[in-house]
Parts: C-alpha cells; structure tokens; sequence
C-alpha cells in the first residue's frame, strides 16, 4: 500500500479519493479501516515522505493549507476528505490533497529496486 500511495503521489498530486485502498478485513485486527489509512497517511508524513493540504479543488497544491501529521486525524474525520470534488460546486469547497516528496520517491525507488539492476 505504501509504495502504491508514493508511486501515485509522485505522478501527480493526488486526492484521497484515488488512492485503491486496501482495507482487508484481517488486516491490523481491531482496528477500522479509516484508523488504518489515517494512521499511514500520518507516518509517511511524519516521515518526510509526503505531503498533505486541504483546499478548494481549485486551487494549486503549493497554495493550500499544509496539514501536520496533528492535524490529520481531525481533517480527515469529515467524510468529504475522502470524496473528489463535486463538479457542480462552482465555490471550491475543500479537498485533501497529497504529494510524495523527493524523500518519499527515493524510499519508492529503494523499495521497487527501480535503478538498483543492471542491464549488463
């Protein structure tokens, strides 16, 4: 999941709502699948791997609100944080938003051993 969540960040910035989340009933017994994302959302932003902001659809990543990892839980309690936007919306109204770092893309290459095989 982690590597899906990098790989999907570093192509484009990406909403929560397009990340295939994979929420298996015998994963991380007794605890939901929302404790579950938010609480992978909070280590890889703790981890200097990604990057979360909240803001109308419309606007730039690099001008929305950057949310810490104390702030994710809160944020992401809303339903709306999971949903895109609605195309009727014509104010903006805020989404969640993430990208991976250059830290984060370094991690995915590692862990995909993209560049670490020889061609020879």
């Amino acid at each position: 999941m982690t590597a899906d969540l990098l790989w999907l960040g570093y192509e484009d910035v990406s909403g929560l709502w397009e990340v295939s989340w994979e929420d298996g009933d015998d994963a991380a017994p007794g605890r939901t699948a929302w404790d579950r994302r938010v609480g992978l959302l909070v280590d890889l932003l703790r981890s200097g791997l990604i990057e979360l902001a909240v803001g109308p659809w419309s606007s730039d990543f690099d001008t929305s609100r950057r949310l810490t990892a104390d702030d994710v839980p809160e944020a992401l309690a809303d339903p709306r944080s999971w949903q895109g936007p609605d195309p009727d919306d014509e104010d903006g109204a805020p989404v969640v938003r993430f990208r991976t770092t250059d830290a984060g893309f370094a991690a995915y290459r590692a862990a995909s051993g993209w560049g670490t095989t020889s061609t020879s």
